[in-house]
């Protein structure tokens, strides 16, 4: 072997020829690989042959040279001879397969040369396995030492050479394929930098490389540093693999850090990275896997003279004590003291003391703790020993014995100390001056929790807020300050009365945190009172009950469980338990009005399920605990609201107003019914301008409060603005499309309009008319007054077959006598007819005059016939049967009643009193003929006209001669000259007064002497339908216990209440309720203020000669004391 690459330690590359065409072009070696690798990597790739340790190396070789340096290039190959050193070792047939291949030599080290040669095992084993899969490289390029020597080698060789080698196709393209081989002979650059850039980027290079970036915080570049190393070629994965678990514990990835320890971790275990998995699973929360990985470790005996077996030790103990595992960590500290023997450290000692502590074994603890030289770690921890067996004074003096007493841990201790001795502001202080000092996160932390909780147990929330906020600027434990923050931001939203902000607070709180003893003893208490604000009895409920099952409940909490449980009760209509417990919530808070008004409205819900008799006694007690509850509070809207809709339920009109018109000024929330109310008590008090405004008022706040629109259409109508009342009726139907009323008001107020054909119709449009006795009630009456009266009867008989009704029985019984004697008798009439059938007069008055008779014995009036028409009426019949004198004494019977029933009606009105017996009379005098039976000067002629037919001439004479001198000038010539004519034998007809469209005008005419008249009479008058606005039974049946009627005011529990009064802060503050209202307490202060000035005087008097003198320098010394500020000086100066 004469090649010049033998010689030289380096790799030999030889080529035989080869039948086939040619397969490789070129060889690129690596002779440095077996430095730093223990594989010889060979490749193919595109008819290239690369011989080297990774691929990255060939990669950056390229990049670095513009051509491919080590280039030997030979043709027709059938075979490639590597030989190493003096031993040759053939592939054969390795270029034939079709895919590259790559094949690893197992290599080791020469003992003469220490250079990596094959062993005969590798040699056979290769054999063996000849092909091995391969990877498919990129194009390389490798720049070798042996640069230099190859291009000077192959300088010297001559061309004739050359030309003998290769094959007549190659001879052809000479020229080319010498230009293209002087190319790769001769670079264009040199190879030392290529060299030099290998050596940089070796594996130890890179790896101090990742430790100066982990050292620098540039994680993520040394995790891409990483990666590129991290091959198995390599042999430095536990290192990579180390590196990484470093830097995914300091991105707090805990678990991907305990992944890549585990893996460094990997053959022959390490105390210090076990140790480090061990944390990594710790900061997971998985505490037995981390007491796991520290299970082999300290299996090994012969690791036990090492300090990190030591610390592995103490390490899981401690783990252990975390798990309460208290016998197992107790023997690691034991296991620990032993070797402590050749050790300064005593932590297993330390350890045993902590068990013993944790335990309740505080004298054994205080025991061990004296075993070992006493520094300031060992003293506190004595102390914390101390405070568990309350020997706080004691504490006290071992802090004072301390080196460093001003450290944050040791002040912190001292003003727990403090706190448990009754000293709260001493403690505040130790406890501030602990943070000052600022370096202990842990005695920190607990010092912000022990100030804030002092501040919650003194109610002083705010204090406690912004005591906790200052966590933003300190390095404190975040986690554990959340909870207590969560609390009192809660708690603060409750007192702003942003109640749902604040329940979600404390309920995030208790869902999603292990709430310790302090907050679990008060959170409870607060959501419990957020739940009553919004009306959630249950939960409420719930929350204290659950609170009471731990701890006793304060005076507020009780009397907040009172209240819930009898709402509650209420709503599950169980209302003597619900009134039992207001009962007791009234003894336990006597000044408190809620017990009362829940009282009233637990009767109101009563009244209103149960249908009973005395209704109104129970509203009356309702009303009475209304009252009460007003004379403790005079100042509460809701309540003189509901007062005032009682009262307007038992008519007591003015006093309604009065608390509607105080509500009105205390509603601060502006509440619509408010003023809907107000409007209703108005319009029955006829002020209907001033209800119009409160239903406009109402309106403006609830656009879609529909019973506002309903009786403002009233008032409308009333006021005679037909169009706003037409309009606000169709917004009430917009507003309440499915209300049967409907039809039923819109057909009303058609007919108080005189719109009867409209009102017909609106009645019979609605679904109910065959069913509805107020609607076929007042369609009769439309088809009475506009003369259909066989409709009118129809509409009567449906009513008297639905209910029996005796009043629509006499209208309609006297609408059919009317008939009757005008169109004759029906097939109905059958035995009357027979009774009358043989008597000589009209048969048809005389069935009409018993059908009446009949209705008057009844000796009640219908809804359109009274008494006095059907009277009336009779005395027709009569007159048509020529009863004349009969007639007279039934006319004057009706005239009586209807006299009397006008004094009635004119003496209920409040001015009754001041109206003479002439305007009593007004309504009969009136001269109108329209809507009505009669009016007085009817009555004088009818009664004229059977007088004179009576054969009492002069008398009706004198009858016709009055009412002549009581008419106007028209009526008295067309009276004069009938008495004038009845004596001539001129035939003509006069009617004195109007007949046309008028019941008398289907009754037949009469004769008087020549004289050709009619009686006057119509039908009786018909009232529309009141549209007035009354009182809305709606209103009764919205008093109950319900959310959004029941004024939700528990009793607050950052309020400390006392039978002597209200704590506000740790003085107590006596709380007098004066029940006086307020007219009469400024009556009693007018009169106290002269005797308040008197007693004063006296005071001051006595107090002067009590008083000490003090000089100017008494005054400086008490200003030293006090330290009071410039700004407080100068207030106090102002004052004096």
């Amino acid at each position: 072997m004469s090649n010049p690459l033998i010689q030289q330690n380096v790799l030999q590359l030889s080529l035989l020829n080869h039948q086939d065409k040619p397969k490789v072009k070129t060889i690129f070696c690596d002779p440095y690989n077996r430095q730093y690798f223990n594989h010889l990597v060979i490749k193919q790739y595109n008819n290239d042959i690369y011989i080297g340790s990774k691929f990255q190396f060939y990669q950056q070789i390229i990049t670095a040279t513009s051509s491919k340096p080590c280039v030997y290039p030979y043709h027709r190959i059938s075979k490639i001879i590597i030989q190493f050193q003096t031993e040759k070792f053939i592939f054969n047939q390795f270029i034939k397969q079709k895919k590259p291949q790559q094949m690893y030599l197992r290599q080791s080290l020469s003992p003469r040369r220490k250079c990596q040669t094959p062993s005969l095992l590798d040699r056979q084993n290769f054999k063996k396995n000849r092909y091995l899969k391969t990877e498919d490289p990129d194009s390389r390029n490798v720049q070798s030492r042996m640069e230099r020597k190859v291009q000077s080698i192959v300088q010297k060789r001559s061309m004739s050479q050359h030309k003998q080698s290769l094959n007549s196709s190659f001879n052809r393209q000479l020229p080319t394929r010498k230009s293209s081989l002087q190319n790769k002979i001769h670079p264009q650059s040199t190879t030392n930098d290529s060299i030099q850039n290998y050596f940089h980027n070796s594996p130890s290079n890179n790896l101090k490389i990742c430790q100066k970036l982990i050292e620098q915080k540039k994680y993520e570049d040394a995790l891409i540093q990483l990666e590129e190393i991290d091959t198995p070629q390599l042999h430095i994965q536990k290192e990579t693999a180390y590196m990484k678990g470093i830097i995914y514990m300091n991105q707090n990835k805990y678990d991907l850090a305990a992944a890549q320890f585990a893996k460094a971790n990997k053959g022959e275990v390490s105390g210090q990275i076990a140790m480090l998995q061990s944390v990594a699973y710790k900061k997971l929360g998985n505490l037995p896997e981390a007491i796991n990985c520290l299970k082999e470790f300290l299996s090994k005996k012969q690791q036990r003279q090492q300090q990190i077996y030591y610390d592995v030790l103490i390490y899981r103990a401690k783990l252990l004590l975390k798990l309460k595992k208290f016998q197992l960590a107790l023997q690691d500290f034991n296991q620990a003291c032993i070797l402590e023997l050749e050790q300064v450290n005593y932590f297993g000692t330390l350890g045993r003391g902590d068990v013993m502590r944790i335990t309740g074994k505080y004298s054994e603890a205080l025991s061990i703790y004296s075993q070992v030289p006493q520094n300031d770690d060992i003293l506190m921890r004595k102390v914390l020993c101390l405070i568990e067996i309350q020997q706080f004074d004691q504490g006290l003096r071992i802090i004072d014995q301390l080196e460093m007493p001003y450290n944050s841990e040791p002040l912190y201790l001292k003003g727990l100390l403090q706190m448990y001795l009754g000293q709260i502001n001493e403690s505040i202080l130790s406890f501030e001056q602990s943070i000052k000092q600022n370096n202990s996160r842990k005695a920190i932390t607990k010092s912000l929790q022990e100030i804030a909780k002092i501040k919650i147990d003194q109610r002083d929330f705010y204090s406690a807020y912004y005591t906790l906020q200052r966590s933003d600027h300190l390095d404190v434990d975040k986690e554990a300050i959340i909870k207590l923050r969560l609390f009192t931001e809660g708690v603060i939203f409750l007192m702003k009365r942003k109640y749902a902000e604040g329940l979600n607070n404390l309920s995030q709180l208790i869902n999603n945190y292990q709430l310790g003893d302090f907050i679990k003893k008060i959170i409870f208490n607060y959501r419990a009172y957020g739940f009553i604000c919004l009306s959630k009895y249950q939960k409420a409920l719930n929350d204290l009950i659950y609170m009471s099952n731990f701890c006793a409940l304060e005076l507020s909490s009780q009397y907040n469980k009172y209240i819930c449980e009898g709402l509650v009760m209420a709503q599950q209509n169980q209302f003597e338990r619900a009134l039992s417990q207001f009962q007791k919530s009234s003894k336990l808070c006597p000044s408190k009005m809620e017990p009362h008004f829940y009282k009233s409205m637990t009767l109101m819900q009563f009244v209103q399920k149960h249908a009973l008799q005395e209704k109104d006694r129970y509203i009356k007690n309702a009303l009475k605990h209304l009252d009460k509850a007003i004379t403790l509070n005079d100042q509460s809207c809701n309540l003189l609201f509901h007062r005032g809709i009682l009262r307007f339920y038992f008519g007591q009109i003015d006093e309604a107003l009065s608390d509607l018109n105080k509500a009105v000024d205390k509603n601060d929330e502006q509440n619509s019914k408010i003023f809907y109310v107000r409007g209703l008590v108005r319009a029955c008090l006829n002020n209907n301008k001033q209800a119009l405004q409160d239903f406009n008022h109402a309106v403006n706040l609830d656009s879609k409060y529909a019973e506002v629109y309903l009786n403002r259409a009233k008032v409308y109508q009333i006021l005679g603005d037909k169009k706003a009342a037409i309009n606000d009726l169709q917004t009430y139907m917009a507003l309440k499309p499915q209300d049967p009323q409907f039809h039923l008001w819109a057909g009303n107020l058609l007919f108080n309009f005189d719109a009867h054909e409209d009102a017909i119709t609106t009645y019979s449009h609605s679904n109910e008319i065959n069913t509805n006795v107020q609607l076929l009630k007042y369609r009769a009456q439309c088809y009475i007054i506009m003369k259909e009266l066989n409709s009118a009867m129809a509409d009567l008989q449906k009513i008297i077959e639905l209910t029996g009704d005796k009043k629509s029985y006499i209208d309609k019984e006297g609408l059919l006598a009317l008939k009757t004697a005008s169109m004759g008798p029906d097939d109905n009439h059958g035995p009357l007819i027979n009774k009358y059938k043989d008597s000589k007069k009209a048969l048809n008055y005389r069935l009409a005059s018993a059908m009446l008779k009949k209705l008057i014995k009844l000796g009640s009036d219908g809804y359109v016939f009274l008494q006095s028409d059907l009277y009336f009426f009779r005395g027709v019949m009569k007159f048509y049967m020529q009863n004349y004198k009969k007639a007279i004494d039934q006319w004057t019977q009706s005239y009586k009643l209807k006299f009397e029933q006008q004094t009635i009606k004119t003496e209920s009105d409040s001015m009754a009193s001041l109206m003479s017996y002439q305007e009593r009379r007004s309504e009969l005098e009136e001269l109108s003929f329209e809507d009505r039976t009669y009016n007085m000067y009817e009555y004088y002629y009818n009664v004229a006209m059977a007088t004179i037919l009576n054969k009492q001439k002069s008398k009706a004479v004198d009858l016709l001669n009055q009412l002549s001198q009581s008419l106007k000038e028209s009526y008295e010539d067309q009276i004069n000259n009938f008495i004038n004519l009845i004596d001539t034998n001129k035939p003509q007809a006069i009617n004195i007064f109007p007949f046309q469209n008028r019941l008398c005008c289907i009754f037949p005419t009469f004769r008087v002497g020549c004289i050709e008249t009619r009686l006057s009479f119509c039908l009786p008058h018909i009232s529309p339908p009141s549209m007035n606005p009354e009182f809305d039974l709606k209103l009764i049946d919205n008093l109950q216990v319900a959310p959004g009627v029941v004024e939700s005011k528990p009793e607050a529990p950052w309020i400390r209440r006392n039978p002597e009064g209200v704590v506000f802060t740790e003085n107590i503050q006596n709380v007098e309720l004066d029940l006086k209202s307020e007219t009469v307490q400024e009556s009693s202060n007018q009169e106290e203020e002269e005797n308040i000035i008197m007693v004063q005087h006296e005071q001051m008097q006595d107090l002067s000669s009590t008083i000490p003198t003090y000089n100017k320098k008494d005054i400086e010394k008490l200003k030293q004391q006090l330290m009071l500020d410039k700004n407080v000086e100068l207030k106090l100066a102002k004052l004096r």
